[in-house]
């Protein structure tokens, strides 16, 4: 898709609309970090521990 050339909707082509699919994708990513970062950070500064639960094999 980068490749094609330079049309009436899309003067320079189309590099810059993969460039902002990219940017997209990779914000996203970022976010996602970020999440689990505070998560992770939030939940060890406040003490909790996971719980587990009980599992039965076999009766």
């Amino acid at each position: 898709m980068r490749h094609r050339g330079p049309d009436q909707h899309f003067p320079y082509g189309y590099h810059r609309a993969v460039t902002v699919a990219f940017l997209c994708a990779a914000l996203a990513l970022f976010c996602m970090g970020a999440f689990l970062l505070f998560d992770a950070v939030s939940a060890l500064l406040a003490f909790e521990h996971p719980t587990i639960g009980t599992v039965v094999v076999l009766g």
